[in-house]
């Protein structure tokens, strides 16, 4: 059986569409296997200025098409389908308009392997990167750079929206090995714009979102004055590094909470709003980091890999900053309630997933007298995964129990206690999309 593979088009705008040739990622004759992406290119309106208004992201070069396989097959490609170089990953170099249903290639399926091909609205994914910083970018490569956040949804279909903002451990889960996150488009039941903060600002802990879904203007103010003018105080060779790691801050303060930012897409019928996001995903692994709460200001911040923090950073978060106690569990519920209670408002739904506790079956993982139990990993993990309980219990939030999920097929998919290897990955990929699905 012979499938062609067709760019389908997209319907006329105020601005046209330009692309860039393709860049392969696999050649004449590879055997491929369905879903999985085998070319993209990245793609322009010709008004630039219409990226910004419609909050594609800052620059032309973060939006991209992919392609997948529709089939277990062979592929073959249309002669000049790639131009290789520049022209496969910058739309100005050598721009080409993206015309009705080009054929880019096809094909091959031996007997009936694959008696249901994904269909060319199916097998073009259409993803998104908003980069932190447009200097600390690279070019070439599916979303290359370095992103404050990645989307991505189907070319066709009535979008419903998903929000993950949540630590390293589970990304790939998510966004998979290349961060189109093909793997969970396609496992879910209807189409999905979906939207994941990387944790390479400020982590997203519930004490943190709280405090930015309930921030006066004043209070917003108030908080940038104060941590600008902290950016004249360094000097010596760490002095770039560390303005640069607080005007990362500043951008995340005055940008607020990444739950209310509004996005459009791109889709086979233009360009649209996509709805507030129906299911917003949290991970109670980052209550576990360093937590730092300023001494006056209502400013909870943690950083990602604090320890690596230039060491004046360091110095001015402990002279301004307080590291408390872990929140009680009263507390760490009233905030909990409070988030999902403003998202409740706006039609969301709040879903956690919760931790994995190491030493299960034992009631402690240390004894009290080598340290105090109450501050060892083990018990922290089980007393939020309680409270995350009852509050699913009450029908506050969602639990996604991935503790149960790591218990099922063994701790050691786990790695270093703290990173999903690919089983797990996949493991949770599904107990993700049947959760939300099914609430």
């Amino acid at each position: 059986m012979r499938i062609p593979l067709v760019l389908p088009s997209i319907a006329p705008s105020e601005s046209k569409i330009t692309r860039s040739s393709f860049s392969l990622l696999r050649r004449n004759g590879d055997a491929c296997v369905r879903g999985e992406p085998i070319a993209f290119c990245v793609f322009t309106p010709t008004k630039r200025s219409l990226l910004r208004e419609e909050n594609f992201g800052s620059y032309s070069d973060d939006l991209f098409a992919v392609l997948l396989a529709p089939a277990d097959g062979v592929v073959s490609w249309e002669s000049g389908i790639s131009r290789h170089g520049w022209p496969d990953i910058m739309t100005f170099v050598e721009p080409i308009e993206w015309d009705n249903e080009t054929l880019l290639g096809a094909f091959m399926v031996q007997g009936a392997n694959d008696t249901n091909p994904l269909t060319p609205h199916e097998y073009v994914l259409i993803t998104n990167g908003r980069r932190v910083l447009e200097w600390a970018d690279v070019r070439g490569g599916l979303l290359p750079g370095w992103y404050e956040f990645v989307r991505t949804w189907r070319f066709s279909g009535e979008l419903s929206s998903v929000t993950f903002a949540k630590t390293c451990s589970y990304r790939h889960a998510v966004l998979g090995d290349q961060r189109t996150s093909h793997e969970f488009l396609l496992a879910a039941p209807r189409p999905l714009h979906l939207t994941y903060f990387a944790d390479t600002k400020l982590l997203p802990t519930i004490q943190s979102l709280c405090e930015e879904l309930q921030r006066t203007p004043q209070e917003k103010q108030e908080i940038l004055a104060t941590v600008r003018s902290w950016l004249g105080q360094f000097v010596g060779p760490e002095a770039s590094g560390c303005s640069i790691l607080l005007s990362l801050i500043v951008q995340r303060i005055e940008e607020g909470s990444p739950f209310l930012q509004p996005h459009r897409v791109i889709q086979a019928d233009g360009v649209k709003s996509v709805a507030f996001p129906g299911a917003l995903v949290l991970a109670a692994g980052t209550e576990e980091a360093t937590i730092l709460k300023h001494k006056s200001l209502p400013l909870t911040v943690s950083l990602p890999q604090f320890f690596r923090a230039p060491s004046e950073v360091v110095r001015l978060l402990r002279e301004h900053f307080l590291e408390p106690d872990p929140p009680s569990p009263n507390e760490m519920s009233a905030a909990y309630r409070t988030v999902a209670s403003k998202l409740r408002e706006r039609g969301a739904r709040l879903f956690v997933m919760n931790s994995f506790v190491s030493d299960a079956g034992v009631a402690l993982l240390r004894p009290a007298w080598v340290v105090d139990v109450k501050k060892t990993q083990s018990y922290r993990a089980r007393s939020i995964n309680e409270i995350l309980q009852s509050l699913d219990d009450e029908g506050i939030i969602t639990v996604i129990d991935v503790n149960s999920a790591v218990g099922k097929i063994g701790g050691r998919h786990l790695l270093g206690g703290a990173h999903a290897d690919s089983v797990l990955d996949e493991e949770i990929r599904t107990l993700l999309i049947d959760t939300i699905a099914g609430s």
